[in-house]
This record gives structure tokens, C-alpha cells and sequence, in this order.
């Protein structure tokens, strides 16, 4: 009965309170991305002062074990990882170029994506990109566009949060033309697409991703809008996700950029 399995001196409001607070827990995170391999699992990314990262593992070492239980596969890895605390240490078991390693690293709290996005692209080189212009001719490249401030911006016409900042974007291109170019970066069909530009004009080159190549070379992940800095260098310089975009920090950082000049 309901008296039974509830403590006499526990209200269901505090009962409620206490599933709240644990479901709010921040998970354990190691801060890598990886593939499967037999019995292990292969970094391909190690997130910049991550656990992962103070801990000393590389790109492409495998990690076999987490305090000596043996891993199956990545699915088994997230699961040993999670089922930790905040703030334990643990032992990898990692192998490196033939040799095998101890590794000890202090889980810390799995950051969140506008975080995750800033830690993965702010101040690396930006991954070279060559899309096809809808609605106009050429195409949209990182090459072509060297020395000028570019922003990109994924969206979707299905994305109202995405649309609302054409016109802030648009103004601050046609503020410094010639010297910052936006690309609105999408992976809608062309049709779709096409026709939303027949009755919206966004002010700025769409680039058409169908592939989402772009989209995963920038590390999107199924959130936007998204939207990148990318300064006069080739280098990131701002990063931001989600419905709340902070477009006074976009604007800013652009505007920074724009006073820097490529070294020679």
C-alpha cells in the first residue's frame, strides 16, 4: 500500500524533492570521443582539459580496461564511466603504439553543449569547407574567403530559434562588406529550401550541406542553431549552440576578429 512503501516521516513533496536532486546529478565525464575496436575502445578525439586530456591520453590509443574490468565496447565504456561519480578517480588501462600504460584520471561533470562545442573548436583551425550557393551561383568556401571574418550559421527551415537572427546577421555583413561573409549552412532539401527563399529573404549566401559533412566537421549534434567565428587566420574563434544563441557575444567576437590581420 502507498503507507507501506513511503516512510511515515517522509511527505510525498520531500519524497518528490530528493527524485529531483538525484535525477539532477551532474553524469561523470571523461571528455573523448572514440570507435569500437575488439575489446576496446580507439580514441579519435580527446576534448581540450578534459579528465582524458590532464590524464595524458592521445588521439588513437586504445583503452582496454577501467580499473581492471575489461571493456566490450563503447556502449559497455560509457556505461562503466557512468555508472562513477563525479570527482572518482579511475585507472585506464591503455594502449599505446604497442605499449601498454596506466593512466589514472578524476572524472569531472560532462559539460554542457555550448561548452562542449567552444572546448571542441575555439582557437583550432577551422576544417576546410566547399558548398554549393543555393539561389545563387559558385560556391562557399573556407579557401575562397581567407583573410575576411566568416560566420557560419547552421540553421533549418523548420527552425524559428534559427531565423530569428538573419536580420542582425545580415546587418553586421553589410556593416563590414567585403571584410565578413556569413553563410547560412543548411542541410534541407534544395527544394525546400528554394522555395523558402522565393518568400523569405535571408540577406545572406545559403550553402547547401545535404550530406551534413559540413554540420559534423563543425561538430553539430542535432542542435541549432549553431554558429561559428571563424577570424581572418583560419582559426575558430567563437562557438555557440543551442535556442538561447548569444548573439552579442557572436557580434562581438566578430568584431574582434576584424581588427586582428593575418600574420605573413
Amino acid at each position: 500500500s502507498q503507507s507501506q512503501s513511503q516512510s511515515p516521516s517522509q511527505s510525498p513533496s520531500q519524497s518528490q524533492t530528493k527524485i529531483a536532486i538525484a535525477q539532477e546529478t551532474p553524469k561523470a565525464w571523461l571528455g573523448v570521443g572514440f570507435i569500437d575496436a575488439p575489446r576496446a575502445i580507439r580514441i579519435d578525439e580527446v576534448i581540450s582539459d578534459s579528465p582524458a586530456d590532464l590524464a595524458g591520453v592521445l588521439a588513437d590509443d586504445l583503452i582496454f580496461a577501467i580499473d581492471g574490468q575489461g571493456i566490450m565496447d563503447g556502449a559497455h565504456f560509457q556505461s562503466i564511466i557512468q555508472g562513477h561519480s563525479v570527482g572518482d578517480s579511475v585507472e585506464l588501462q591503455v594502449q599505446r603504439r604497442g605499449r601498454s600504460l596506466a593512466l589514472r584520471a578524476e572524472l569531472s561533470p560532462h559539460l554542457d553543449d555550448r561548452e562542449l562545442l567552444q572546448r571542441r573548436l575555439v582557437d583550432k583551425e577551422a576544417p576546410e569547407f566547399s558548398l554549393s550557393v543555393l539561389g545563387g551561383q559558385g560556391e562557399g568556401s573556407l579557401v575562397n574567403s581567407r583573410g575576411k571574418v566568416i560566420i557560419l550559421h547552421f540553421w533549418s527551415t523548420r527552425c524559428q530559434a534559427c531565423l530569428a537572427h538573419f536580420e542582425e546577421l545580415a546587418a553586421l555583413q553589410a556593416e563590414h562588406l567585403g571584410e565578413l561573409e556569413v553563410f547560412a549552412v543548411t542541410a534541407d532539401s534544395q527544394s525546400v529550401v528554394e522555395s523558402f527563399l522565393q518568400t523569405f529573404k535571408l540577406g545572406v549566401a545559403v550553402l547547401h550541406d545535404p550530406s551534413l559533412a559540413v554540420h559534423l566537421a563543425y561538430h553539430y549534434s542535432n542542435i541549432l542553431p549553431t554558429t561559428v567565428v571563424i577570424g581572418r587566420d583560419g582559426y575558430v574563434r567563437h562557438a555557440d549552440t543551442g535556442d538561447d544563441l548569444h548573439m552579442d557575444d557572436i557580434v562581438l567576437s566578430a568584431k574582434r576578429a576584424l581588427r586582428a590581420r593575418p600574420s605573413i
